[in-house]
């Protein structure tokens, strides 16, 4: 059974802009860190790219 609860929680988002005069390309980064207290997997870390 999961733990619900989390000791630590951080969202965090990187925006990265190519400099090039032709491009108004960018790369999106989102990611979630949560720390829980549990046994087996106490770190989880998600990344989403966009």
């Amino acid at each position: 059974m999961k733990s619900s609860k989390s000791i630590y929680t951080e969202k965090d988002r990187f925006i990265v802009n190519y400099c090039h005069p032709k491009s108004h390309d960018y790369l999106l980064y989102e990611s979630i860190i949560d720390i829980k207290p549990e046994n087996k997997l106490p770190i989880e870390i998600k990344i989403i790219f966009i």
